[in-house]
């Protein structure tokens, strides 16, 4: 491989997590929630975390998006430690970098799918047309398109 392939690859590096463990409680009461889970996500690539119910799911995502950290290991975005970040700069790097569809009781029911997906954009004064345009490419590409305009009640839970 020559140089230009190894910038090439490392440039589309976006996110890892090395060696994440959470554990919640202490004592008996202990419950170890990630045991040494490593993940790498590519620029413009499309995963999905399954697993059974209680493995581990939720809290891997709320520590790739930096809602809450890890017991230890490393979260790595394009190359910078977000584990060595302070408050600050973690609410700075979800605004602008991270987005959040939550379901259920997240969603705001007085506003469309679509101005859920604009909502941070909007609060970060980003123009509204240029939002609802990326908003609604968003949607179309987890096959919400034709539903953009369907409040949280007129929705299924999935």
């Amino acid at each position: 491989m020559n140089q230009s392939d190894f910038e090439e690859k490392e440039s589309k590096l976006l996110l890892q997590g090395e060696s994440l463990f959470k554990t919640f409680g202490s004592g008996e009461s202990q419950v170890k929630v990630l045991q040494g889970v490593d993940i790498t996500i590519q620029t413009g690539e499309m995963i999905a975390i399954i697993g059974a119910s209680g493995s581990g799911k939720t809290t891997l995502l709320q520590i790739l998006g930096t809602l809450d950290t890890p017991t230890s290991g490393k979260l790595l975005y394009k190359g910078a430690d977000l584990t060595q970040t302070s408050e600050g700069e973690l609410s700075e790097h979800r605004n602008r970098r991270v987005g959040f569809i939550f379901q259920f009781h997240h969603l705001l029911p007085e506003f469309s799918a679509l101005e859920n997906v604009m909502m941070p954009g909007l609060i970060a004064g980003n123009s509204r047309t240029d939002l609802k345009n990326e908003a609604l490419t968003l949607l179309e590409q987890v096959g919400l398109g034709l539903r953009c305009n369907q409040r949280r009640g007129e929705r299924t839970g999935g």
